[in-house]
């Protein structure tokens, strides 16, 4: 059998595949380089809100703030509870316990995250909500029994001078965003949108378990400068407000969800 002749190899097609390699190899390299930008892009974003994104968010804390209070009223008004009674035990703090009233009734129809409660769901504060430069990520939101509001409750005019029962049931966080602190401000017509310089630090480390403190003292109330009612916050059941710690501003949002 006659042996027949192998085709002899194309050079100019090694040199395309090459050609076609380095194309691939371009390809990719940019491909990591716009993703590298992008990415370097949103977190920047995420550190540094814009207005109009602060606005959404403040505009998502007002809506959770709303069904706070929904809530609370429910319980309160179709399902008897009184506001010792209230529990905002659920599954997602660590401990769970940290928010476990032992006055709540067994039935779980005082429970604002039991559908047998009020049926809230129990998620994060809004995304973005806190100034990136102090906090990693958005927590829950707080809900305290040892923090009162002047001019805010029975006693109004009083407040500035209770000496008792003074507290009232509220909601909000620490370490906001400034601009999201200066929206929520702008939607509630205070001070023209900007934080309220109030005259002490807040404690927010002790959660609602049924029980107010005396809300005197203070780390306990949340006022501006006399605390009388030529304030900024006289009265207000929701704001805005900053507290000076060293170096730094601590911008705080709150909600009143019982005014006591």
């Amino acid at each position: 059998m006659q042996n027949q002749a192998l085709p002899l190899q194309n050079p100019h097609i090694k040199s395309q595949s090459g050609n076609a390699l380095w194309f691939i190899l371009v390809a990719i390299a940019l491909l990591a380089a716009l993703t590298f930008a992008l990415t370097q892009n949103s977190s920047k974003q995420a550190d540094n809100l814009s207005s109009e994104q602060a606005r959404i968010v403040a505009q998502q804390t007002m809506r959770d703030f709303n069904e706070y209070t929904q809530g609370v009223q429910k319980l309160m008004q179709f399902n008897n509870c009184s506001e010792s009674q209230i529990s905002f035990e659920n599954t997602f703090i660590d401990p769970p316990s940290t928010y476990h009233n032992p006055k709540s009734p067994p039935d779980h129809r005082c429970k604002m995250f039991m559908p047998e409660g009020a049926g809230l769901v129990r998620r994060s504060a809004p995304t973005g909500l806190h100034d990136r430069s102090k906090v990693a990520a958005d927590t829950r939101w707080a809900v305290a029994g040892n923090l009162s509001v002047n001019g805010v409750g029975p006693e109004n005019e009083e407040e500035t001078t209770c000496t008792t029962n003074c507290a009232e049931l509220v909601m909000g966080n620490e370490f906001v965003d400034p601009e999201v602190c200066r929206q929520y401000n702008q939607l509630l017509k205070i001070n023209d949108g900007q934080p309220v310089a109030a005259g002490s630090s807040v404690d927010w480390e002790e959660p609602y378990i049924g029980e107010f403190t005396a809300g005197t003292s203070s780390s306990e109330r949340i006022y501006e400068g006399s605390g009388d009612e030529t304030s900024l916050l006289w009265g207000r059941t929701s704001a805005c407000f900053y507290t000076t710690q060293g170096a730094y501003k601590n911008h705080q949002i709150y909600h009143v969800l019982i005014g006591r």
